[in-house]
């Protein structure tokens, strides 16, 4: 429930967004992340949240080539809050646009997949069936972007993206040494644990543990959707398991096949990714260390972060329809309302 308060909040801070200079003319788009604009005062403030993880890292996938009116990447919260202040900003800009600095046609949102469906006032219905239309080839991923102005992770939350697969190069060269578990980072042991957890949901730090326990809980009341996703993704798995052992055992059979090829076995990585949630292993199990820096481990790991960024801005540049990667297919379609 809003309660006036928080309405107030809200319009205030929509108000600063329309009234701050450097969204003029810019693609503007609206992000998970700190609802850190509840203590902002002046529409300069707005710049900094550019400067928080949650905004820095979409910012920091933007190619380099894009140069001149690059997308300004705000935060608002959660996914209900994104899609609540669009509408706000839509509608106060239509009340006093002579007062407003934002291009309508320009404002996008950008909102995690998540196992929740939310329902939105387009043909598309809700959340999950726009993201099955994206996802399902090039043109309809541009086509679904252009109409509904909203991006939705393929993956399940933005730190799934930090687990893509081709960044093992990344990682193994890496000056600070990610660890996973107390051992050499091993994307392939965090998707098998990621599987794992789904039937046995246990941590030494019992605040971790039970973390897993309300996120499989959460799997378990959306197990038709985790099944679609699953028959949409892996050829290997059909979606015909009958429950969550089923699945996770079918999983662990085929990923560890000696057999399996490099598609099959994307496949099913992919799987894992948008049913899991990234963001418990990433912040929990990974850990950073340097002898030589100053910079605290969320330090060290913000800047990783950004270095994965610039793995996933380097992809704009050569681009094909067969692309494996979502965030450079993203960065051409906002292009087009540059």
């Amino acid at each position: 429930m809003t309660t006036n308060s928080t309405f107030k909040e809200e319009e205030k801070f929509c108000n600063k967004i329309l009234k701050t200079r450097r969204i003029k003319n810019k693609i503007v788009v609206l992000c998970e992340g700190d609802r850190a604009y509840l203590n902002i005062r002046t529409p300069q403030q707005i710049r900094q949240l550019e400067n928080i993880p949650d905004a820095n890292f979409w910012t920091a996938c933007i190619p380099q080539w894009w140069r001149e009116k690059r997308p300004v990447f705000l935060p608002c919260g959660g996914r209900n809050d994104v899609l609540r202040v669009r509408e706000a900003l839509l509608e106060m800009h239509d009340r006093d646009p002579e007062n407003s600095y934002l291009s309508p046609d320009k404002l996008f949102v950008l909102v995690d997949r998540d196992l929740e469906n939310t329902d939105i006032a387009l043909s598309y219905n809700n959340i999950e069936t726009l993201c099955q239309e994206m996802y399902a080839n090039i043109d309809t991923m541009y086509k679904a972007i252009s109409e509904s102005k909203i991006i939705v992770t393929g993956w399940m939350h933005k730190e799934a993206y930090f687990l893509e697969p081709d960044l093992a190069e990344l990682f193994a060269a890496h000056e600070n040494k990610p660890m996973y578990n107390g051992e050499k980072l091993s994307l392939e042991k965090i998707y098998h644990d990621m599987n794992q957890d789904i039937i046995d949901p246990q941590d030494d730090d019992e605040k971790i543990a039970e973390e897993k326990r309300k996120e499989i809980e959460e799997m378990q009341n959306n197990f038709t959707t985790i099944s679609e996703r699953v028959k949409r993704t892996c050829q290997n798995l059909d979606g015909t398991f009958v429950d969550k052992k089923e699945f996770c055992d079918r999983w662990k059979i085929a990923f560890t096949n000696p057999s399996c090829n490099p598609t099959q076995k994307r496949e099913l990585i992919e799987v894992i990714l948008k049913i899991r949630k990234a963001k418990l292993y990433w912040e929990n199990k990974i850990h950073l260390s340097s002898s030589y820096s100053n910079l605290t481990e969320t330090e060290l790991k913000n800047n990783l972060s950004l270095e994965i960024a610039n793995f996933y801005s380097d992809r704009c540049q050569k681009l094909d329809r067969s692309h494996p990667y979502h965030i450079p297919h993203w960065m051409r379609c906002l292009i087009r309302f540059c």
